[in-house]
């Protein structure tokens, strides 16, 4: 295995490079410091799992980004880089469709199972955890245009607009404190209108960041094709968790054991109807999975 130190300087506009060879190099303790308008990156690479006996293209790269969402960055920026604007296209395209298959269904379940898992995590404050079902409702479904603020922030600033992502959540973080100054200040709405202004946040900035994102591309991205199909499937898992909850209740007995096991086999009953209705409705496809870590295993396992 070897594992060796390397010093990289890059332009802070003109670094554009990709991880290859499908995790078979590993990055480690990444440091980066800034001086000026130059980036040094200071890191571990693993090149214990690279078998090199080819004439093709090895570019390595750290990916300095905001977890999984942002991990098409790098080769985003390449496509940018290269003007190859179906590329960028794919790729972007491939993201959405991957945020839209992940986030929407966990939003929805977190949504509407929001009773009974809060219920499951605090059984010894049972009021407490009916009083917060609201507010981790209407949270649940922020969740997914939190995932698809930080998908869209990325893919600025791979085509070099750093500062637009800091200016949408800026707006955002304005409209959230003016309808928390407006409802939670109200007797009749209190506390409840504090989760109001998180979702009107966050669909505030995921809808402007599309906007930007949908006049930065060359090929437009078609969002009613991307997310269409992720919504209808997500409704009815949703539908399918609360039905199956709801039953399984009226069968079994007992406490919080009860409540627990509802619980649990709902979220498993969702997560079945769900894969079998992408697998039906055709949503993701092999180069999809390519994006994800271990794809390939994936793909195979479904018949992709």
């Amino acid at each position: 295995m070897k594992t060796t130190k390397l010093l990289a300087l890059f332009a802070t506009h003109g670094a554009g490079a990709q991880t290859l060879l499908d995790g078979a190099v590993r990055i480690d303790d990444a440091v980066v410091t800034r001086a000026h308008d130059k980036l040094f990156v200071s890191m571990e690479i693993d090149l214990g799992d690279l078998r090199l006996g080819s004439d093709r293209e090895v570019l390595l790269t750290p990916r300095i980004t905001a977890g999984e969402l942002s991990a098409p960055l790098p080769a985003v920026t390449v496509a940018v880089t290269r003007k190859d604007h179906r590329e960028v296209n794919k790729v972007v395209t491939t993201s959405f469709r991957l945020i839209a298959i992940l986030a929407i269904p966990a939003g929805v379940g977190l949504s509407v199972l929001a009773g009974p898992i809060l219920l499951l995590l605090y059984p010894a404050r049972q009021e407490t955890a009916l009083a917060a079902t609201y507010h981790l409702q209407m949270l649940g479904i922020a969740s997914i245009f939190v995932c698809v603020m930080l998908l869209t922030n990325s893919i600025m600033q791979a085509h070099g607009r750093v500062n637009w992502p800091i200016i949408t959540m800026l707006i955002g973080g304005a409209v959230k404190v003016g309808i928390n100054y407006v409802l939670v200040g109200n007797p009749k709405v209190n506390i409840k209108g504090a989760p109001i202004g998180t979702l009107a946040c966050y669909g505030l900035i995921a809808l402007m960041n599309l906007v930007i994102v949908h006049g930065l591309l060359e090929k437009k991205p078609n969002y009613l094709a991307i997310f269409a199909k992720p919504v209808i499937a997500s409704a009815i898992m949703g539908a399918a968790a609360r039905a199956s909850h709801g039953l399984l209740g009226r069968f079994l007995y007992g406490g919080y054991m009860k409540e627990s096991l509802c619980t649990m086999l709902a979220v498993g009953i969702a997560v079945v109807v769900y894969l079998i209705l992408v697998i039906t409705m055709g949503m993701i496809t092999k180069e999809d999975l390519r994006m994800v870590p271990h794809g390939a295993k994936l793909a195979k396992l479904l018949r992709l």
